[in-house]
C-alpha cells in the first residue's frame, strides 16, 4: 500500500471530521474542536452563503470532505478569511491551522479568532468521482 502523502507539512495533526467545526472548547453538542493550535483539513466540495443570524450581514459556509469520507462544514465572517478562501477551488485540499486568540477590541464580545488557510494539491480521486457536477473552474495553474 502507498505511503500517504502529507500535503501540509510535519508537525500538524488532523482533526477528525463531523458536522461543524468550532474554534471554542467543547460544549458537548457533538460538532468538531479545534484547540487553539489545532489544525483541521480536507477536500474544498461547496461553499455557499447564508444570512448571518447573529451579526447580520452574510456568512459564508465552506463544506470540506475529510480523508475518511465525512463532511464538514466551516463558517466564516472574516474578510482575511474569506480572502484566502477565494484563491481554492472546489476538489482541493485545504487546512485550517487555528492560531490564537485575539481579545476583542469592544468589551463584551468573544476573542477574534485567527485562523490561517493552507492551500494544498488538487486531488485526482475527488476530481474523477465528481467531474461531471463541477463547476467550469479554470484549475490549470494550480499545482498538484
Amino acid at each position: 500500500m502507498a505511503e500517504k502523502k502529507n500535503v501540509f507539512g510535519d508537525g500538524f495533526e488532523e482533526v477528525k471530521a463531523g458536522k461543524w467545526v468550532k474554534w471554542t472548547p467543547d460544549d458537548g453538542k457533538g460538532d468538531i474542536y479545534v484547540e487553539e493550535g489545532g489544525l483541521i483539513k480536507g477536500i474544498l466540495v461547496s461553499r455557499d452563503e447564508r444570512e448571518d443570524q447573529l451579526k447580520g450581514g452574510i456568512q459564508k459556509i465552506y463544506t470540506l470532505q475529510g480523508e475518511d469520507g465525512m463532511e464538514f462544514q466551516v463558517g466564516s465572517r472574516g474578510k482575511n478569511f474569506d480572502a484566502s478562501m477565494k484563491k481554492i477551488v472546489e476538489g482541493q485540499w485545504v487546512a485550517f491551522h487555528y492560531e490564537k486568540d485575539i481579545p476583542a477590541k469592544e468589551k463584551g464580545y468573544n476573542p477574534f479568532k485567527l485562523i490561517k488557510v493552507a492551500a494544498g494539491g488538487m486531488d485526482e480521486a475527488y476530481l474523477k468521482e465528481n467531474e461531471a457536477n463541477m463547476d467550469e473552474t479554470d484549475v490549470s495553474d494550480i499545482e498538484v
